[in-house]
C-alpha cells in the first residue's frame, strides 16, 4: 500500500511511468533517421524529374565566326545583284521623266509662264543630276560584281549593231557636256540675263532632249528589245 502511494517518476500519485504520447504526422518525420531517408530520396528523385531533360552537345550547331562573316557576304552579295538588276531601269525612268520635263519646259516658256519655266527646268536638272549618280553607282558595282564595265550588246543584224553602237557614242559623247551646258544655262537665267541665257539655251535644250531620249532608247535595245 505505500508503494501505491509513493509518486511516480513523473509526479503520477499511481506510481505508473508516464509514456510521452506517440508522435504521428509530417513532424515525426524530422526524428526517425529512416523516414529522414526516405523522405530525402523521394524529394531527390522528384528533384530529378522536375529538371528539363539535358540536350547532348553539337559542335555544328553552334556559330563560328567565320561562318558568320560568310553568311554576311552572301547576304551583301545578293543585295549587290538586286541593285546591279535594279538600276538600269530606274535609269531609263529617269532619262524618260528628264525628256518629259524638257518639253515642258519648252511649251511653258512658249506661253511666256516664267515662273513655271523656271521651277520645271530646276527640277529637270535635279533628275538628271540623279540620273548621274545612279549611272555612276551602277557601273561602279557592275564592276565590282562582275568585273565588267558594262553589258555588252551582240547581235546578228549588222545594221542593228552598228545602229546601237552610233546611238551609244553619240550619246556618251554628248552627255559628258549637259552638266556644264545646264549649270551655265541655268546660271545666266537666275542671274535674268535673257540674252545669254537664250542664246545658250539654243544648244543646250536640243543636246539634253537628245541626250535624254537617247538614254531610253539604249535601255530599250540593250535591256527589253535585243536582251539575251
Amino acid at each position: 500500500m505505500l508503494l501505491r502511494l509513493l509518486p511516480g517518476p513523473e509526479g503520477n500519485p499511481n506510481g505508473s511511468v508516464k509514456r510521452p504520447p506517440r508522435l504521428t504526422g509530417p513532424g515525426f518525420f524530422l526524428g526517425h533517421p529512416f523516414r529522414i531517408a526516405e523522405s530525402h530520396r523521394s524529394r531527390t528523385k522528384s528533384t530529378r524529374h522536375d529538371r528539363p531533360p539535358t540536350v547532348p552537345w553539337n559542335p555544328t550547331c553552334e556559330s563560328s565566326p567565320s561562318r558568320n562573316e560568310s553568311i554576311r557576304t552572301t547576304v551583301t552579295e545578293t543585295k549587290l545583284d538586286e541593285l546591279v538588276e535594279l538600276l538600269p531601269h530606274m535609269n531609263a525612268g529617269l532619262n524618260a521623266l528628264a525628256a518629259v520635263l524638257l518639253v515642258a519646259g519648252l511649251v511653258l516658256i512658249k506661253r511666256k509662264q516664267e515662273a513655271a519655266h523656271k521651277w520645271t527646268m530646276l527640277a529637270c536638272f535635279g533628275v538628271s543630276m540623279v540620273f548621274l549618280v545612279c549611272y555612276l553607282t551602277y557601273h561602279q558595282l557592275l564592276h565590282e560584281t562582275t568585273g565588267s564595265h558594262g553589258k555588252s550588246f551582240a547581235h546578228p543584224n549588222a545594221a542593228i549593231l552598228w545602229g546601237y553602237r552610233l546611238i551609244l557614242i553619240s550619246h556618251v559623247l554628248l552627255a559628258g557636256t549637259v552638266p556644264f551646258l545646264a549649270i551655265a544655262t541655268i546660271y545666266f537665267g537666275l542671274r535674268d540675263n535673257r540674252k545669254r541665257h537664250l542664246k545658250l539655251a539654243k544648244w543646250t535644250f536640243p543636246i539634253w532632249l537628245y541626250v535624254s531620249v537617247t538614254g531610253v532608247i539604249v535601255y530599250l535595245m540593250l535591256y527589253q528589245l535585243f536582251s539575251r
